[in-house]
């Protein structure tokens, strides 16, 4: 059932259990394998079907060891009834009041707030001692990413590229050592810093990419927190198995027409390209796409809208 992936306790049901150790370890244990792994995502209101449409492509892929992290009151409340197993509490001090209900885009204010959160989210579980596999809401798996990470060896840190030389901040698998705690505390300083207007543009900086399209005017890249490549070694995803949007999207609407009334249909996929992406394509990232309707609009027409059905009306209105 996509509403259950443990058993929690009698107490469990009470907001700050489902922030401890023991919950926590509930959920993990429901994965496969000995090592303490959970998937995490977070969430403001703006996006909550998107986390509905997100966490039901993970259990449709046989995957309950994941954490939907709410950013505000309403998402909590709308996600716990879908997933009251996998829906903690509002982390306190996490979520900046100006963003608890925005729909906020790429580079804009409320995009940069809402990203500043996820180095501190990501931190708080590794501290814990989890493997954290941290995914945003505007993914779907169409595989077990889990198990794709654990045929490349389970490495201490692995990242996606959004473009060539490019990190992107959306899905990272971290492992709970301290090369990892010390990385993601640089990376909350470098995102806390002002100089960058999302989380990635500071992601990169620390780890020493010049090209930084997210800088803020102003400041020098001489004021940047540095990690030493030689002290914090990491692997990178196969860029095929998990591809970009601009990558996936392009090979699945060759042969799209545009028709002005109805946007884009799309067009037959030949053979091979539908094979591949039937057999390769791990996780969809539907990014180098502004704006939500945009996105959905988007998951629909490529058949990767499928949530769970039961999120019924909820509102992000005051």
């Amino acid at each position: 059932s996509s509403s259950s992936s443990s058993s929690p306790s009698s107490s469990s049901s009470s907001s700050s259990s489902l922030w401890s150790v023991e919950t926590l370890d509930r959920i993990a244990a429901t994965g496969a394998g000995d090592q303490k792994t959970l998937v995490v995502t977070s969430v403001n209101c703006g996006y909550v079907d998107f986390a509905d449409n997100w966490a039901a492509s993970l259990v449709k892929q046989g995957i309950n060891n994941f954490v939907i992290v709410p950013l505000d009151d309403r998402a909590q409340a709308a996600l716990a009834r879908v997933y009251p197993n996998n829906t903690v509490p509002v982390l306190t001090g996490i979520s900046p009041d100006s963003i608890q209900s925005e729909t906020a885009e790429f580079n804009t204010d409320g995009f940069e707030k809402l990203t500043s959160t996820r180095p501190r989210l990501i931190l708080a579980f590794v501290k814990l001692g989890y493997t954290t596999m941290y995914s945003d809401v505007d993914t779907v798996w169409r595989k077990n990413a889990l198990a794709e990470v654990e045929r490349m060896g389970s490495p201490a840190v692995l990242f996606w590229e959004s473009k060539p030389k490019w990190l992107s901040s959306y899905m990272m698998y971290l492992a709970p050592t301290e090369n990892n705690t010390f990385m993601l505390q640089k990376w909350h300083e470098e995102a806390s810093s002002g100089r960058h207007q999302h989380d990635q543009a500071a992601l990169n900086a620390i780890l020493g990419y010049d090209t930084d399209p997210g800088q803020k005017p102003g400041y020098s890249k001489d004021e940047y927190i540095r990690l030493e490549n030689e002290s914090f070694p990491y692997k990178l995803a196969n860029a095929v198995r998990f591809p970009p949007g601009v990558t996936y999207f392009k090979a699945s609407s060759a042969g799209a027409t545009k028709d002005e009334s109805k946007g884009v249909v799309p067009g037959k996929l030949s053979a091979r390209t539908s094979n591949i992406m039937s057999n390769i394509v791990v996780v969809i990232h539907n990014n180098w796409i502004t704006g939500k309707q945009n996105k959905m609009e988007r998951f629909v027409e490529h058949g990767l809208w499928n949530p769970s059905g039961k999120l019924g009306n909820y509102t992000c209105a005051d």
